[in-house]
């Protein structure tokens, strides 16, 4: 989980052309290798699959979120490279512990920003709030897995 988390924390980082195969690349070749020993596992630790898949699906919606938001000027632009400083600090630290509302509280200028634009109504715009929307979905539900787990 801790390398996993490591290489989410890099993401927004990673120039935006190589971050797809970058991404995509280290987490399918730790998701092939946990599927290969999955049945091996005791059930505790086959909750590693789902933190695998939590985490490819961070990877993907912070991408396209990113592709979105390419173009952005202006506050939002400043916007946009404060929360991907925020998100990758938070993102390396990974779900564990009280985070689950951090990313809410980080998104917070991006969202109003986003809202506040000029080219508000365009595509790209609307792709990036739903892609910002599915982004702190997925957080929040790895967050309270990892809290479940926890807890038991």
């Amino acid at each position: 989980l801790a390398a996993t988390c490591v290489e989410l924390g890099r993401l927004p980082r990673r120039p935006l052309s190589q971050a797809e195969n970058w991404v995509g690349g280290r987490m399918a070749d730790r998701l092939w290798r946990l599927a290969r020993h999955a049945n091996l596992l005791p059930e505790q630790e086959r909750r590693r699959w789902d933190d695998g898949l939590l985490a490819l699906d961070l990877g993907n919606e912070l991408i396209h979120l990113r592709a979105c938001l390419e173009g952005a000027r202006g506050v939002l632009r400043k916007a946009r490279d404060r929360f991907l400083g925020e998100l990758g600090e938070l993102l390396e630290a990974g779900p564990a512990g009280p985070r689950s509302d951090r990313l809410e509280r980080i998104s917070l200028p991006l969202r109003e920003a986003l809202e506040r634009d000029a080219r508000h109504d365009d595509e790209a715009s609307r792709l990036a709030r739903a892609a910002l929307a599915q982004l702190l979905f997925t957080w929040q539900q790895w967050c309270h897995q990892e809290e479940s787990h926890e807890s038991a």
